[in-house]
């Protein structure tokens, strides 16, 4: 499942040209819905447009506009202007109903690529300047270019799809040949998003009844409102993300406030490592990646149990043999680390080490990539928490959090009891544990401050 990619063998390239297919002419399951009206011509402004429009008619041909409003809380209207072609539907709404659409893993791979090229395109055309038009030279006339134009159409109407199938299954096989480059070619680890608006790094938090996102902001001593009503928060140094609490859309913080743009739809998990944003589906079936420079989210990884990053790498748990795997910087491309472990583990990413919580007992591990082994450091715990200033935990008896210094369960008190902590590069945050403050402990000091409250949870950047 988290093998490294291969070039398609036949068998392999087959299967996912059949897949695709089939879905172009209605012949393979997925989520049905009534067959609707006819839905008339294209009407997009250029050629690009009425492609992409075509590919999301043939994907979702079984399925009314009022079917697809339901099930991906869009406006009707919309999805009839993005069937038509008269608007481009956006890049992630795109790619969720090609992987409702098709359940074969290979053929959604295949789509899902398509999609990305055609809608690349989309974005890159721009309408031709409309042909002037000679007026006509009789009544007469017109009305016979006016018949002409409708037999034409309903000419062109019978021979649209089997036309719109041949060509997509020649594009698809094409898209396979260069996807499989594309996916062998290395992540850039030292690359960053240079594209993606300025976010003041610090301590961010949900209010106590959820109802804002806040900013610590230093300089005035108290929390700035940036942000209204909010699932959760996730940050890192690819950004700020909240989640909608009616439809669980993905929104990421632009910088100012009350300035979020939305970005993804729901995920049964967020993780942040120093470049991307993962989300895992909401089936845990899928691990995406998410560019800030970019905007545009891939595929990376199949079925997971969890998502953990930090520094950057980052790693998903594998729910069927209970072990966790790093991802390598290429689409399917995941390294397992070590033996099966607890079921219910739980694991921290530092800068350049990885840890994890036994479940059973409590007890601190740490991975070595020298020896290929987990080594007990410590323990037990209630919860670990690691990042740039080191690796710290809560005491299992009193919740107070305590350090690792080097020494295997030898770890001194480092701060009063919390419920949350949240590591950054020289910060270390402390949520009370009735959640009444928030303190922060200082690299530059070496002291704990205590700031404000009450907060629901809390995150932070750098």
């Amino acid at each position: 499942m988290w093998r490294k990619p291969t070039h398609p063998s036949r068998k392999a390239l087959v299967s996912g040209v059949v897949a695709v297919d089939n879905i172009v002419r209605g012949q393979q399951g997925g989520h049905v819905g009534r067959p609707g009206r006819p839905q008339g011509d294209l009407r997009g402004a250029t050629r690009a447009h009425n492609e992409l429009a075509g590919f999301l008619r043939a994907m979702t041909a079984e399925a009314t506009v009022r079917d697809l409003a339901a099930r991906y809380r869009t406006g009707k209207t919309l999805w009839s202007q993005y069937r038509s072609g008269s608007r481009i539907v956006p890049l992630h709404l795109l790619e969720r109903v090609v992987t409702d659409r098709i359940t074969d893993q290979r053929g959604r791979e295949i789509a899902l690529a398509r999609a990305r090229v055609l809608h690349e395109q989309a974005e890159a055309s721009t309408p031709e300047p409309a042909a002037p038009q000679a007026p006509a030279d009789t009544a007469d006339n017109a009305l016979t270019s006016a018949d002409n134009n409708v037999a034409n159409a309903d000419n062109l109407r019978w021979r649209w799809w089997p036309l719109v199938a041949a060509c997509l299954v020649l594009v698809v096989t094409v898209a396979v040949v260069l996807w499989s480059a594309v996916a062998d070619e290395p992540r850039d680890q030292a690359g960053g998003p240079d594209a993606a608006p300025r976010v003041p790094d610090g301590l961010y938090a949900l209010s106590a009844d959820r109802g804002s996102v806040l900013w610590w902001d230093d300089e005035a001593g108290e929390w700035l409102t940036v942000g209204g009503p909010t699932e959760s928060l996730t940050a890192g140094r690819a950004g700020v993300f909240g989640v909608e609490p009616a439809s669980g859309r993905l929104y990421r913080y632009q910088g100012k406030p009350n300035a979020w743009e939305p970005i993804g739809e729901r995920a049964a998990e967020l993780a942040v490592d120093g470049h991307y944003l993962y989300r895992l589906s909401p089936e845990r079936d899928l691990v995406w990646q998410w560019a800030p420079d970019a905007s545009t989210w891939k595929v990376v990884g199949a079925s997971a149990g969890h998502l953990y990053a930090g520094g950057d790498t980052m790693y998903a748990t594998d729910p069927v043999r209970h072990t966790i795997v790093r991802y390598n910087g290429r689409p399917g491309n995941w390294s397992q680390i070590g033996a099966a472990n607890g079921p219910q583990d739980t694991y921290a990413v530092g800068p350049d080490r990885l840890y994890r919580r036994s479940a059973e007992d409590g007890a601190v591990w740490e991975w070595s990539n020298a020896t290929g082994s987990w080594t007990r450091i410590g323990g037990p715990t209630r919860s670990i928490h690691a990042g740039g200033a080191g690796l710290f935990a809560l005491d299992a008896t009193t919740g107070a959090i305590l350090r690792y210094e080097g020494d295997p369960d030898a770890w001194p008190r480092f701060g009063e009891p919390a419920v949350d902590v949240v590591v950054t590069d020289d910060e270390v945050y402390r949520l009370a544990p009735d959640r009444s403050v928030v303190s922060r402990w200082s690299a530059r000091t070496g002291e704990w401050t205590d700031l404000a409250g009450p907060v629901a949870e809390i995150a932070a950047t750098g």
